[in-house]
């Protein structure tokens, strides 16, 4: 049971890391839309609307199916986490049971 709880202990340091790589391509994605917004007129200029368009559709799609993964992740682990309380709720009854038994 203790190498279950520490395996999913990984796996939750895991998505964290991986949370916070996100939260720094938010960061350059932000910058890059102020930086949109604030120069259309060099967008316009080197005829780079197609392209702003097309990464901002491969961004989305990716960002999309990452969402679907984590909550995927994370629906495994409170699947993951109530097995170990079930383990831990018969384990109880079992000792219950046997401090019961030996009782007068």
């Amino acid at each position: 049971m203790e190498q279950k709880i520490n395996h999913q202990i990984k796996k939750l340091k895991n998505l964290d890391i991986e949370r916070k790589g996100w939260l720094m391509v938010s960061g350059f994605i932000i910058v890059s839309i102020l930086g949109i917004v604030f120069d259309w007129n060099t967008v316009i200029l080197f005829k780079l609307q197609y392209a702003l368009v097309g990464a901002g559709l491969i961004i989305s799609v990716v960002w999309w199916f990452w969402t679907m993964r984590l909550i995927r992740l994370l629906i495994n682990h409170r699947i993951a986490e109530a097995e170990t309380l079930k383990e831990i709720l018969i384990d109880i009854k079992s000792i219950r049971q046997d401090i019961n038994a030996d009782q007068p």
